[in-house]
């Protein structure tokens, strides 16, 4: 009994190194100025607050953000998993799809979406803000 008891804690102590040595880390690369002419993705969460109606509003979540060359694409998902808005831009406009609505579109994202949502959602800068560039 006592042997197996101590069989069962060296496997439990060790069962983190067996586990991070089979996790994999993603390799950090320079900054390529070709990078952005490639797709790319980034997920993450946000969380917003505004005054809309007069009354303090406040919504939060995860985004999907994909981009390829000078097209992009941003999804805004609940806590729950529900997609709260998906909004696509390109250099003939943007579009937003919000759920149980006709899409609208524009020809610049920023406007779009400040009319749309009722505050200012600076996703025309948000491309230089997620890779930290100025």
């Amino acid at each position: 009994m006592d042997r197996s008891r101590r069989t069962l804690t060296l496997l439990c102590l060790s069962a983190p190194l067996w586990l991070a040595a089979c996790a994999s880390v993603t390799p950090s690369r320079q900054f390529d100025a070709a990078a952005g002419a490639r797709a790319s993705e980034l997920t993450g969460r946000f969380a917003a607050n505004y005054v809309r109606y007069g009354r303090d509003e406040g919504v939060q979540g995860s985004f999907h953000w994909r981009e390829q060359g000078d097209n992009v694409r941003l999804d805004l998902i609940s806590p729950l998993g529900q997609t709260l808005a998906v909004v696509t831009a390109t250099p003939s406009g943007a579009t937003l799809d919000l759920p149980n609505e006709p899409p609208r579109n524009a020809p610049q994202v920023d406007a779009l979406l400040e009319q749309s949502l009722g505050f200012a959602l600076p996703v025309a800068g948000m491309r230089d803000w997620l890779r930290a560039r100025p």
